[in-house]
Parts: structure tokens; C-alpha cells; sequence
């Protein structure tokens, strides 16, 4: 048998797909931060003192400040979810399962499913997620109210606490920190919804069923890093304090602000009784939305935010030059006696392309195109991932030796960088698509240089493409006239709507569990990349395919997409590994697994996760052999050559 396999399935932390959320018919968005055109756009939803929507105001009304310097605004509009031709409003309902207890639980769900009975439609798409210490998405972005109330209320209650929620009271050192790190995996729980919904058209709301959680020094970065991510993906975040409690001071929010990236969080407000729904604060002030409390009245309370999506204003400027992954305070103000709400920062994220029209871009292109070599080896590996019908999330994955890099001493730090292009090109010889990047590397010693040239450099970028067959060629050039040249075959084959289908197939020999990630995780969050998780385990993706006996083991991942899934009862699906000899076609190796029921319900993107047992295998090359096949009998070959050495 092959080591074994990952046996149960769930949708976990930093798991969830573009594809889980976006309808394959609706038009491509337009990016909220465009660092390219260097346009920052920001939405605000202004009310009166009722709760009824301003909506005559102009852009001579508004003023925005960017790090406490006010911007001139280029370009306004009103943006409309309700009457003919309007385009659907995106609400995901999401409960913090740990959090509430059963009386607050059923409250919530309640309240949630006359909610969902009065709302849904083609006009109002919703989402249903659960966090139980790790995040399952139940029901896609549907218009369907049976198959959303179905999702709400199809929870098996036994799982969940009766006592008090997370985080309150005077609990014990071991307990407090428990708390925490459940607080703060919450929090991860939300930027990965977030993070994935980026690819959703416009504004998108979170209807956040919680009772009240403190912040303090140990959660504060990550409650910072979700807040980003949430304006970075558009998403305001509307808590529902379900269990009725009367809140601290609003202002307390402020102890988790925004900041740029790198800088401390202050945090300082004791995490007492007293102030337990700083997070809930945070949450909403820092993306827009506000704090719902009285929990004796949750459907009203539901259709109060449900207003707001009915129209919001779009104000958008230029934004002053920045570092690439920095991110930076926004504020909005109206010059009318109103209630406005904006989100309270955005992020530089890196473009795609980040060399275009920079000298260096001509110089990376001749040697993706030259007929010289590099002077550095380095590998090479392209698993892909679908996220909509006929769209694929291309993974490349390098690794260099990390001693190509040259280091001079710059401002005190030993820097150094790296310049990479990839480009896919079609039989024609034209370029279907692109990335370029320019990576940096500082270091504050000796000793830290040298532990980093202890190891490989591994570099991932994340980029979109169309299936289809294609040459892609990378360079990866490290400075002195010193790179590195790889060229690979890659065919992604068409993807619609209703078919079966199954992703590339990505190696690893380097895993760790999700929880002990942190601010890896989170940087690449932020950076718009999607972490590959399973069953906890976030898993690196190789850049080679070679692979060493001593090692003992690597992994295998991959995703399924099964229409079945979207149907009233989903089945589950069986997959099979097969190791053969790449020459003579001889099995050395099998497995077999279930993927239970339970993991595919209403997620078209099914992450799995097999384990290759190395110390069994002699020295050679194979070919990994993986089937997937679904209760309908539709069935998928993936395979992937790799070596043992």
C-alpha cells in the first residue's frame, strides 16, 4: 500500500476556492486596488439618522484621506443592487460555531433562515460558512433559498459547546491561551474567505454570527491582517453579537487598526469582561460595517444590513507611490449631517506584471527568448488548479540554489535580489500570458545570511490562464549577469460548467499544520496567493520533481471538481494511486480512499491529499498514477512523473 492516505475531508483554513464563490456566468470584476493604473477605489455607504440611504449626494461631498493626507477624487458613481438589469448583491452568512452557545445558536440560525426565506434570488447571491476551529464552506453563492436554508440549519448541534464562548471570563493560563489561538485561527478563517472572494463583482457582505471576543497582543496582528485582506477583497463585515450582550466603547476597536505591514499592533487594552467585543468592533469599523447587539432581535437586525446593499457610493483616486505589499490607512468623511461607513485601509498588493515598461523587462524578455543558456541550475514545477470554468490558478514553483543570489551591504542590511519573467507561450509563437516579479531579500547579519544559504531558495508566483496548450518559459535572473533558464511543456485542459474534473497533480516534501503557520500564511493571504491546505496540513509545492529515498516521504495534492456536488444529495467519491516504474509500466505501488460526503457537499473545489512512501521505492524514475472517480461513474486520470533518488 502507498504510505497511506489523508482519509478525511473538509474544506479547512486557507482552503477556500475563487470558484467556490464565483458563478461562472457573472462578468469578470473590476479590481478593487489597480496597482497598475494606480487607482485606489473605495465604497461608502451613507445613511441618515433613521437608517435610510442617502442617495443624492455628489463626488464635492466627499473627501478622502490616505495616511492622514487628503487625496483629490478622480472619480465618483453610484453603485445600485436593486430594480431590472441590476447586478446581484454577494452575502456570505457565517457562524463562529466555538463561540455561542445553544441558546445563541438556535437564535442565530433562526433568524438566519427567515432571513435567507426573505432575500434570496437572483438579485441578493448568499454563501453559507462555519468556523469550528477550522473553516467549512456549507453552501456556495446560490440564489437557491431551500438548498441556503438547508445549510443553515442541517448543523450537527452536539458538536458545539454548552458552555460560555471563547474568550470570556478569568479562565486558566492554559485555557486563556487555547482561546487565543482559537481567536486567532477565527480571525485567519475570515481573511481566507475573504482572500478567496477577491474575484466576487463590487461590494460583498459578511453577516458574522459571534458573541463578543477580546483583542490583546497575541491576536492583534492577525485581527490587523484580516481587516487588510477584507478590504482588499471589498468584503464589509457586519457581526451579529448573538448572544445579546451590551458591548464596550466602539472605540476600543481602534487597539487593532490597520498599520503598515511590519509594524507594531497596539493592542494594549486588557482583554477584561468588560471589553470582550473588540474584535466584533474591529472587524466592522476597520471594512465598513457596524456591530449589531441586540440579539433578542436578529432578523431585524439582518434586515437592516440587508439595506445597505441596495446602493453605495464608489469614490476613487490616484494614490501616492508606495512599497509593494504596504499598506495604509484610509479615511472618508461627507460634508452632510449622516452616518458614513468605509473601510479603514487597503494594500499595495504587487502586480502581475510588476516589471512592464521597466528597462529590466526588456532585458529578462531577450533571455526568455535567446538562444543562450543560463549559467545557474534550477528547476521547475507547474501544477495547476482551476478556479471558474475555463479559467486555471497557474502555481509556479522554482528552486534555485540560494547562493546565486549576490548580497551587497545597502543601508546597514545585506540585500539582495532577483528579477523573474515567465511567459506562456501558444504554437503560434504568441504569448497568451505573463508574470514578472522582482523579489527581495535583506538581511540584518552574517548569521542570518548564512542560514539562509543553508538551503535552496524556493519562489512561487500565483497567475491566472486560460486552458490550452502552451510553452512556458521562466527566467530567473539572480544579478551579476547571472540566471537561471527553464522551459516546460504545459497543457491545461477546457473546463466547463457541469463537468467533471480534476486539477494538477502538486509535490511536496515540505508540510506543516496550518496552525503553526502564522505570518507565512498570512503574508501570502495578503499577497493574493492561495495556500495549499488540507485536513490542516498547509503543504509547499515543490519546484522540482526529484525527490531523495532518505527522506522517507512526500505528498501529493490535488483538487476535484464534481458537479454532483451542488445537488440536493451529494456523494462522495473514491480515488486510487497507483506508482509505476516510468520504464517497464510494473506496479510498485497502490492505495485507495474515500472522499467523504460530507467534504463535497456544495464545494465544487475538493482538495485532497495523498502520501507518497519514498523508503519503498528504489532509486529510479516513476510515474504517480491518481483516479478519481464519482458516484455517477465519471472518472479522471491524473499522472506525474518524479524521481527517487
Amino acid at each position: 500500500m502507498v504510505g497511506s492516505f489523508i482519509r478525511h475531508v473538509s474544506i479547512p483554513f486557507a482552503l477556500l476556492m475563487v470558484a467556490a464563490f464565483a458563478p461562472a456566468q457573472q462578468e469578470k470584476p473590476a479590481v478593487v486596488i489597480k496597482t497598475e493604473t494606480r487607482v485606489v477605489q473605495v465604497d461608502a455607504v451613507v445613511t441618515d439618522r433613521s437608517g435610510t440611504l442617502v442617495e443624492d449626494l455628489t463626488a464635492k461631498d466627499f473627501h478622502v484621506w490616505e495616511d492622514n493626507k487628503e487625496q483629490t477624487i478622480t472619480s465618483f458613481s453610484v453603485e445600485n443592487h436593486s430594480g431590472p438589469g441590476a447586478a446581484p448583491s454577494y452575502t456570505v452568512l457565517f457562524f463562529n460555531n466555538p463561540n455561542l452557545d445553544m441558546s445563541a445558536q438556535s437564535r442565530a440560525r433562526a433568524a438566519a433562515q427567515r432571513f435567507v426565506a426573505a432575500n434570496a434570488g437572483p438579485e441578493n447571491l448568499m454563501a453559507v460558512a462555519e468556523f469550528n476551529d477550522q473553516l467549512t464552506v456549507t453552501q456556495n453563492f446560490t440564489a437557491d433559498a431551500q438548498r441556503l436554508q438547508q445549510a443553515v440549519a442541517g448543523i450537527d448541534r452536539a458538536q458545539f459547546p454548552t458552555g460560555a464562548a471563547v474568550g470570556r471570563g478569568n479562565a486558566a493560563d492554559v485555557a486563556a491561551t487555547t482561546a487565543r489561538e482559537t481567536q486567532r485561527r477565527f480571525l485567519q478563517a475570515i481573511a481566507t474567505l475573504a482572500a478567496n472572494m477577491i474575484n466576487v463583482p463590487g461590494r460583498k457582505t459578511m453577516l458574522l454570527f459571534s458573541a463578543g471576543m477580546p483583542v490583546d497582543s497575541f491576536v492583534a496582528p492577525t485581527m490587523n491582517l484580516t481587516v487588510n485582506v477584507c478590504n482588499r477583497s471589498n468584503l464589509s463585515v457586519y457581526p451579529l453579537e448573538a448572544s445579546g450582550l451590551v458591548s464596550a466603547d466602539p472605540a476600543a476597536a481602534n487597539a487593532a487598526r490597520p498599520t503598515r505591514r511590519g509594524t507594531a499592533a497596539d493592542a494594549s487594552i486588557d482583554p477584561t469582561p468588560a471589553n470582550t467585543d473588540q474584535i466584533l468592533h474591529a472587524l466592522a469599523k476597520g471594512t465598513g460595517g457596524y456591530v449589531n447587539q441586540n440579539g433578542n432581535d436578529m432578523a431585524g437586525m439582518l434586515m437592516k444590513v440587508q439595506k445597505e446593499e441596495t446602493g453605495y457610493y464608489l469614490l476613487g483616486y490616484t494614490p501616492p507611490d508606495s512599497p509593494d505589499g504596504s499598506c495604509h490607512a484610509l479615511r472618508v468623511k461627507v460634508d452632510r449631517a449622516a452616518e458614513l461607513r468605509a473601510r479603514a485601509s487597503y494594500c499595495n498588493t504587487k502586480a502581475t506584471d510588476l516589471l512592464a515598461g521597466k528597462p529590466v523587462e526588456r532585458s529578462l524578455e531577450d533571455q526568455v527568448n535567446g538562444d543562450k543558456g543560463g549559467n545557474v541550475t534550477a528547476s521547475m514545477q507547474l501544477p495547476f488548479f482551476y478556479t471558474e470554468p475555463g479559467v486555471a490558478r497557474l502555481n509556479v514553483s522554482i528552486d534555485a540554489p540560494s547562493d546565486a543570489i549576490r548580497f551587497d551591504r545597502v543601508k546597514g542590511k545585506l540585500h539582495g535580489e532577483a528579477n523573474v519573467m515567465g511567459i506562456a507561450y501558444l504554437s503560434d509563437g504568441s504569448a497568451a500570458a505573463r508574470f514578472s516579479d522582482t523579489v527581495h531579500y535583506d538581511f540584518g547579519s552574517q548569521k542570518e545570511l548564512d542560514a539562509f544559504h543553508a538551503k535552496p531558495l524556493h519562489y512561487e508566483k500565483e497567475m491566472h490562464i486560460a486552458p490550452g496548450k502552451y510553452t512556458f518559459k521562466v527566467v530567473f535572473a539572480t544579478g551579476a549577469g547571472s540566471f537561471a533558464k527553464m522551459e516546460s511543456p504545459l497543457e491545461i485542459q477546457p473546463y466547463a460548467a457541469g463537468d467533471f474534473m480534476v486539477s494538477g497533480m502538486a509535490f511536496s516534501k515540505e508540510m506543516h499544520p496550518a496552525s503553526e503557520l502564522g505570518t507565512a500564511a498570512d503574508e501570502e493571504l495578503l499577497e493574493g496567493r492561495t495556500p495549499l491546505v488540507f485536513n490542516d496540513l498547509r503543504m509547499v509545492p515543490a519546484g522540482t520533481n526529484h525527490f531523495q529515498r532518505a527522506d522517507g516521504l512526500a505528498l501529493i495534492y490535488l483538487e476535484v471538481y464534481d458537479p454532483l456536488a451542488t445537488t440536493e444529495h451529494p456523494p462522495g467519491m473514491q480515488i486510487m494511486l497507483r506508482v509505476l516504474d516510468k520504464k517497464t509500466g510494473d506496479e510498485k505501488l497502490n492505495g485507495f480512499g474515500r472522499i467523504d460526503a460530507a467534504a463535497v457537499s456544495g464545494n465544487r473545489s475538493v482538495p485532497y491529499g495523498l502520501r507518497l512512501k519514498l523508503s519503498a521505492l528504489q532509486p529510479g524514475w516513476y510515474t504517480a498514477e491518481v483516479k478519481v472517480v464519482d458516484a455517477a461513474g465519471k472518472s479522471m486520470i491524473r499522472t506525474a512523473d518524479f524521481e527517487v533518488r
